[in-house]
């Protein structure tokens, strides 16, 4: 997981003061998982679903299952839900995002992250004198110079409405 999107992860959860029941969608056995995060070593417990085989990793366990179909869990379960890098994966997160819910505890705290994509300002800024020099030299024809970068986005959902 790239650092800048466990940090945010980080800051999230330690403003958030997370103590309770905690699950991650997606988790790995490895220091990549969020379930490692400072900011959970209060956790009343911690556990993981993931596609691959069950297994343990430091203080918490994975269980092997499908984010589409949790009913492993029981309703209201969980005081915090993580995932990240997982959704754009998913040809059924929106199946995903309701079972994350329905575990959900009323006010927990949801956090997903996935990729996004955006232009940086030296880019921006690049295409625009590309551009006036193309109006300047009339047929001159510039190469354009193009990238993509990876920018981390973090939404949170600090509560939800009772059933």
């Amino acid at each position: 997981m790239h650092s800048d999107m466990f940090q945010a992860f980080e800051r999230i959860c330690r403003e958030r003061g997370t103590r309770g029941d905690v699950l991650e969608i997606g988790a790995v056995p490895s220091m990549d998982s969020l379930l490692c995060l400072n900011a959970l070593s209060g956790a009343k417990s911690k556990v993981g679903i993931g596609l691959d085989a069950a297994s343990e990793f430091r203080d918490f366990r994975i269980l092997e299952g499908n984010a589409n179909d949790m009913s492993c869990f029981a309703d209201d379960s969980f005081d915090t839900v993580l995932t990240n890098s997982v959704l754009e994966h998913d040809p059924f997160f929106w199946r995903t995002l309701g079972e994350m819910r329905r575990v959900a505890r009323p006010g927990a705290l949801i956090v997903i992250g996935v990729p996004g994509f955006t232009k940086l300002r030296a880019e921006r800024i690049l295409a625009r004198v590309g551009r006036w020099w193309e109006g300047c030299l009339g047929s001159f024809r510039h190469q354009r110079w193009c990238c993509k970068y990876t920018i981390p986005r973090v939404t949170t959902t600090a509560s939800r409405p009772r059933r």
